[in-house]
């Protein structure tokens, strides 16, 4: 388990048994993003740090991102990057899925490969957000 993952899994363990309201909020918001996004449990499972178990019972409502941890930190941070992409794109679907996977000149790469690093992901935040402001 890399570094990260292993931290944000003690984390989890340590704060999981009780989950409240916000940290499940969070918790549906990110598998409903995960999942418009398609991205797969393995690949949210990088973005967030967190094992494939953990992911597998978030999907299953068995689990939900403990508040003020790492992974609740990514998972913010990837509704962030969901909700600016559907606003530039006018709250289409399949533009929102197209736009995910492209290969994106100016960021270097297609976004939903980007995510799966802190500094991608941080990129890609970046790069909405400033293509919000220029509309």
């Amino acid at each position: 388990m890399k570094p990260r993952a292993a931290h944000a899994e003690a984390t989890a363990r340590r704060s999981a048994p009780v989950a409240s309201p916000r940290s499940a909020v969070l918790t549906k918001a990110t598998v409903r993003v995960a999942r418009q996004l398609a991205l797969g449990q393995g690949e949210l499972g990088k973005v967030l740090g967190l094992s494939p178990a953990t992911v597998s019972r978030m999907f299953q409502d068995e689990w939900a991102i403990p508040e003020g941890s790492k992974a609740w930190e990514l998972a913010a941070m990837l509704v962030r990057v969901f909700r600016s992409l559907d606003a530039v794109v006018g709250g289409n679907d399949r533009h929102v899925q197209q736009w995910f996977g492209a290969e994106n000149v100016h960021l270097g790469g297609a976004p939903s490969q980007l995510v799966l690093t802190i500094e991608g992901l941080t990129n890609v935040a970046r790069y909405l957000d400033a293509m919000r402001g220029a509309q």
